[in-house]
């Protein structure tokens, strides 16, 4: 898990010794020390929010390392699914030499003098 910075804040509420106990994760004698220095009236509120806390939190982590590797097999399996374009059409574009010339022949056809 990510190791997030300490606050200086003084731990009063059971979220704040659960978040305190969830952010020495990994380090047991740490998270004894948090849970110890909490009230006793605290203890098993703190101790029920740091379980659930820790439990969404390696979720969470199972879900990235799932998405990650269906990413990876997508991969594998077809390396490059969109060929980027820049081009809206495929159409070939012609010069404006060209383009005027056709509205001449056009315009001609149908009797219109020439704007212009």
């Amino acid at each position: 898990m990510k190791k997030q910075a300490t606050t200086t804040r003084p731990l009063r509420h059971a979220r704040d010794f659960a978040q305190a106990i969830i952010d020495a994760y990994g380090d047991v004698e740490r998270q004894r020390q948090i849970f110890t220095a909490c009230p006793v009236e605290l203890r098993s509120l703190a101790r029920e929010m740091a379980k659930s806390g820790l439990a969404k939190a390696e979720q969470r982590a199972k879900q990235l390392v799932e998405h990650r590797e269906m990413h990876r097999r997508a991969a594998a399996v077809d390396p490059a699914p969109l060929i980027p374009t820049r081009r809206i059409s495929s159409l070939r574009q012609s010069s404006p030499e060209v383009g005027r010339a056709r509205l001449a022949e056009l315009r001609a056809a149908i009797g219109n003098k020439e704007s212009a």
